[in-house]
C-alpha cells in the first residue's frame, strides 16, 4: 500500500514557526574520522579568523576594530580570509593579516578559532565546518547560532554586537586552560556528530517517505 502523508520540512526555525504542520530537518555535513586534538597544540600566539564575505552584516569592521585594540597584546593574531564591498577598511596593522579569497581547505590550516561577528545570520555553514575541523568557534548570538553554541560548553557566545564584548570573549578564552579548551573541542564535535552528520535527517526522511523506521541499517556518512 503506498504511503499517501504528505510531509513538509524547513530548514530555518523562523519558517517552522509560519508554516502549518512542518518539521524542522536541519542542515547536515560531511564529516571526516575526527581527530584527537591533542592538548599541546593551544600555543600562543593563538591564531583567531574571520572567514566569510566582507559586507556589513557579517560584521567584518567589528573584526578589524577588535584586531586594533588587541594589537599590543602577543598572545593573539587576526586572519581575515574572504573579499567583499568593506575590503578596502581593513587596517594595515602588525597583527592582522588579510589572506584574500581562500581555498576554504586551507584556511583550517592557517586558525586555532573562528570568530564570527554578524550582525546578521541564519545557521552559517562556516560554523560547523569549523567545529568539524576541530576549531574553537566564538560567535554573535544572532540567528541560529545560539541553537548550535551552548556557551562556555560546545563555544562561546558574544552577548552583543561590538568589538568591547568580542574582546571579552577572546580574553576569555585566552584564560582557559588547555583542559577547558580541549573539552569544548570535543563537546562541540560529539554535537556536530550527533545533529549534522546526516544520520538523524536521513532516519526522519526514510520515515517521511517510506512510513517505517530504520533500525538495522544507515548509510556510511
Amino acid at each position: 500500500m503506498a504511503f499517501s502523508s504528505f510531509y513538509k520540512f524547513c530548514c530555518i526555525k523562523q519558517n517552522k514557526n509560519t508554516l502549518k504542520n512542518a518539521s524542522l530537518l536541519e542542515n547536515f555535513i560531511s564529516l571526516q574520522a575526527p581527530k584527537q586534538p591533542l592538548i599541546h597544540k593551544f600555543t600562543k600566539p593563538i591564531k583567531v579568523g574571520f572567514v566569510g564575505r566582507l559586507s556589513f552584516e557579517k560584521g567584518p569592521d567589528i573584526f578589524f576594530q577588535l584586531a586594533k585594540n588587541m594589537q599590543n597584546n602577543h598572545d593573539i593574531k587576526f586572519h581575515v580570509f574572504g573579499e567583499g564591498p568593506l575590503e578596502n577598511e581593513i587596517p594595515n596593522i602588525r597583527n592582522l593579516h588579510y589572506h584574500g579569497l581562500t581555498d576554504r581547505r586551507d584556511i583550517w590550516e592557517q586558525i586555532d578559532v573562528l570568530l564570527i561577528c554578524s550582525r546578521e545570520e541564519g545557521l552559517p555553514m562556516t560554523l560547523l565546518e569549523a567545529m568539524s575541523e576541530q576549531k574553537l568557534v566564538i560567535s554573535t548570538a544572532v540567528g541560529a547560532i545560539p541553537s548550535i553554541i551552548d556557551n562556555n560548553k560546545t563555544g562561546l557566545l558574544i552577548p552583543e554586537v561590538s568589538a568591547k564584548h568580542c574582546q571579552q570573549c577572546v580574553e576569555k578564552l585566552l584564560m582557559m586552560s588547555n583542559i577547558q579548551k580541549t573539552n569544548m573541542l570535543h563537546n562541540a564535535y560529539n554535537m556536530l556528530e550527533e545533529r549534522f552528520s546526516g544520520k538523524k535527517q536521513f532516519l526522519r526522511l526514510h520515515h517521511a517517505y517510506t512510513g517505517h523506521d530504520v533500525t538495522d541499517f544507515l548509510p556510511n556518512f
